[in-house]
């Protein structure tokens, strides 16, 4: 019974790693095309007042002549051209908070099914709290200092924290293997 148990967790635990790893690059395909039309539109006069296929067609000429680029490869989502501008920016903060929710929940069952603790518990919202309020501060202290382009670096890379399960993997390493000393590793 134990071993069927055991099996049952790390199958449960391989198929959150995998839905994470899925959601995170459908996310972030998102984030890209997103972010992408925000940039590149501004240098196209009169952007929003093309069509959707039109507007396609404008960028698309951009991603062929920078097609080894990362930020040039990602194929298109074509409903994206349909959105304006404010549109867009809010559906870009929209798809971080669901990404942000979602990994805080698939992170929190991974906890679960490595039987973690309550105090293990209270570490890891702790952790996610305190990255999530120096998010925040970056953005807002990068927006007050009217210095965005600046401390987006710093806020991206504390929110793709958030959106990756690196936190709780960190974590239940750090939980077995440097842990309060009550606990072994048994794998």
């Amino acid at each position: 019974m134990e071993q069927t148990k055991k099996k049952a967790n790390k199958f449960a635990i391989g198929l959150l790693f995998i839905v994470s790893i899925a959601f995170g690059f459908v996310q972030e395909r998102v984030k890209v095309n997103i972010n992408f039309i925000l940039e590149k539109s501004s240098t196209i006069p009169n952007f929003y007042t093309l069509s959707s296929e039109d507007r396609e067609q404008a960028l698309s000429n951009l991603k062929q002549k920078g097609n080894f680029d990362y930020y040039y490869s990602h194929e298109s989502i074509s409903f994206l051209y349909t959105l304006s501008q404010p549109s867009l920016n809010k559906l870009k903060w929209i798809v971080t908070a669901a990404s942000v929710l979602f990994f805080f929940l698939i992170n929190y069952f991974i906890l679960k099914l490595f039987n973690a603790t309550a105090t293990h518990f209270q570490i890891f919202k702790i952790l996610t709290g305190t990255i999530l309020i120096l998010a925040i501060f970056s953005q807002l202290l990068g927006t007050l200092l009217n210095l965005s382009k600046d401390f987006y670096p710093i806020t991206r890379g504390l929110m793709g924290i958030l959106q990756s399960s690196i936190s709780v993997i960190i974590l239940i390493l750090a939980f077995k293997f440097i842990g309060n000393g009550d606990e072994k590793s048994n794998t």
